[in-house]
């Protein structure tokens, strides 16, 4: 019932804003890692601190704004299709990961990235030499991809609210013949 919500041209725009929400946000991670492991080798004070000055702006306007957008379009995504939020554990799973890297992995490293900025300003270098930046975008780079593998493969079967959520569909639909 739930997936007579959208229509079909509904849902392909709305399956569209989500992937181009999430490989524009794996994309930034891959560029905020990339710079990230650079700012942290390189020698000279002036190229460290414009390196991480570049990952706070790519941070806040394609991170952020990517990581939310994501997020948004898979609640929607699933709220408005057969697949629910708790119906499935693959869609379940899918939503808590993007949850905790939403607000652990986007708005808490993005605290680290301020303070990088801050610290290389007069010729510092980031808080832990910037190895923190690099390991958590690594990290987050291997979950996102493990995100885009489930949503691919869709793994697990129905949740126990699922299954209730079938029985009672299917009693209900016993009870109308």
């Amino acid at each position: 019932m739930a997936a007579r919500r959208l229509s079909r041209r509904q849902k392909q725009l709305l399956d569209f804003a989500h992937y181009i929400t999430s490989v524009a946000w794996l994309g930034a991670v891959l560029c905020i890692l990339a710079i990230a492991s650079m700012a942290r080798v390189v020698d000279d004070p002036e190229t460290r601190h414009a390196a991480y000055a570049i990952l706070a702006d790519l941070d806040t306007t394609v991170m952020i704004p990517m990581a939310l957008g994501a997020l948004f379009t898979g609640v929607l995504l699933a709220v408005l299709t057969k697949w629910g939020l708790t119906r499935f554990w693959w869609v379940l799973v899918k939503l808590v990961v993007t949850i905790v890297l939403t607000g652990g992995g986007t708005f808490a490293l993005h605290q680290q990235v301020q303070e990088a900025v801050v610290a290389t300003a007069s010729g510092g270098v980031a808080p832990a030499g910037g190895l923190w930046l690099v390991v958590a975008n690594g990290v987050k780079v291997s979950l996102l991809a493990a995100l885009i593998l489930i949503s691919v493969m869709k793994p697990w079967d129905r949740t126990p609210w699922g299954e209730r959520a079938l029985v009672r569909g299917t009693q209900r639909e016993v009870s109308e013949r």
